[in-house]
């Protein structure tokens, strides 16, 4: 039976995976082209 998992390795043999490709492709897309601001906050 396969399981959802949050860390750690994906194994697909068990775990449920959903493909991300064409957002992961966008995403990569939007930071090259400037069109998107990524905020990173150290966390205290």
């Amino acid at each position: 039976m396969r399981t959802f998992g949050t860390q750690g390795r994906v194994y697909p043999s068990r775990h449920y995976v959903v493909p991300r490709a064409e957002e992961k492709t966008e995403f990569i897309k939007r930071v090259t082209e400037r069109r998107i601001i990524l905020s990173l906050r150290a966390l205290s």
